[in-house]
């Protein structure tokens, strides 16, 4: 590389923050004896599962307005079919996992207010 390397505590920060997949094992070692508590991202596999499902949700949304206007009505069905039940996939093995990392109960979301409602003030008495 024609670049220097980023300060070990940049590196450190985000790879905390982020916990990304891949050849970190350097800066989790640090990261490591800095928090022994600290545990690297466990998730690979379903991590991997979810991008083969949002490759094929999206490359649906890409293609169905070609496949509206050049298919019969029974294979737009079909298509429609396909693209919305690729949606329940990321909804159990991302979303809810993603509410837990962050420390929220995934099972009480659904009644509670949204983000842009509590930032808002939507839903309260004025």
């Amino acid at each position: 590389m024609t670049t220097p390397p980023d300060e070990t505590e940049v590196l450190k920060d985000f790879y905390k923050r982020v916990r990304p997949w891949g050849f970190w094992g350097p800066i989790r070692k640090l990261v490591q004896m800095d928090d022994p508590t600290f545990q690297p991202n466990p998730d690979f596999l379903r991590d991997m599962f979810n991008i083969v499902i949002g490759i094929a949700w999206q490359t649906s949304l890409v293609a169905f307005p070609d496949l509206y206007c050049d298919s019969a009505v029974q294979q737009r069905g079909h298509r429609l079919r396909d693209r919305d039940s690729d949606l329940a996939g990321p909804e159990f093995t991302w979303y809810d996992h993603s509410e837990k990392d962050r420390g929220r109960d995934a099972a009480k979301r659904r009644g509670a207010p949204g983000r842009c409602d509590r930032q808002f003030g939507a839903g309260t008495p004025a």
